[in-house]
């Protein structure tokens, strides 16, 4: 199984134009997964980078079925590499045209699966609110060993390894201990494992790639975006284009 690189970007940051570009960007260097996170008021897993980009986006009017507008426009990108939505609980329950609208609408551009940071596995098991679509379930260094095997009956798109406590984050370094914790889980299900929180080094990666099946960086880039905000869609499209191949190595 070839290693996947899923970059994550804002919804609508700094405009819907640039969230285009650095996709597209993205995708031709490499990247084999997209995550688009949907601005929200309140992102409370999302370090202060994120946080900014949340907040620009939302200043700008973002709304949450500008992601189906967006993914019409990426066409063939779509057949390059899988989508997830990024969503909290409350923008998925409370979408424009209905809960059951937004996900189907999602089915029908090929969206892979949801993450949603505000809905985890034990809360969604005994929630009334059911979704039914894909979710991709978290875990991290407290997760139980009996809910990790539990994983693999729900048959998630992958797990998301949290790699850190606290929030979204650029990192030095990777925590100690990390790799005999992967190498415990992914001894434990039949699920791909993507890390996550705190990845922004090529060295991080090509470590990682070693023990799990994908590396999902977010941070890192939108923190480039916000240092070239003011470029064009283009210029910033190409800046995140060669720094996903740096990354890649």
């Amino acid at each position: 199984m070839k290693k996947a690189f899923l970059a994550y970007f804002t919804l609508g940051y700094p405009d819907l134009s640039t969230t285009e570009e650095v996709i597209k960007g993205a995708i031709e260097s490499g990247a084999k997964g997209i995550e688009i996170g949907i601005p929200f008021s309140d992102p409370v897993a999302d370090g202060e980078i994120i946080q900014h980009a949340h907040h620009i986006a939302l200043t700008k009017g973002t709304k949450s079925n500008d992601v189906f507008i967006l993914l019409e426009k990426l066409g063939p990108y779509r057949e390059k590499a899988d989508f997830y939505i990024m969503a909290y609980l409350n923008s998925i329950i409370n979408a424009p045209e209905g809960m059951d609208i937004f996900l189907k609408k999602a089915k029908n551009l090929g969206v892979k699966g949801l993450i949603i940071p505000d809905f985890p596995f034990l809360e969604a098991k005994r929630s009334k609110i059911k979704i039914d679509f894909p979710l991709i379930l978290f875990a991290t260094p407290d997760t139980k060993e009996d809910d990790i095997k539990e994983y693999s009956s729900y048959k998630p798109p992958f797990i998301y390894y949290i790699a850190r406590y606290g929030t979204t984050g650029e990192r030095d370094t990777l925590p100690k201990n990390l790799a005999e914790k992967l190498i415990k889980i992914k001894n434990l299900i039949d699920v791909p494992v993507y890390i996550g929180f705190g990845i922004s080094k090529p060295e991080h990666i090509q470590t990682l790639y070693k023990i799990v099946d994908g590396v999902i960086v977010g941070s890192h880039l939108i923190k480039l975006i916000k240092e070239h905000e003011e470029a064009s869609p283009k210029k910033i499209g190409e800046i995140i284009k060669k720094e996903v191949k740096r990354l890649l190595g």
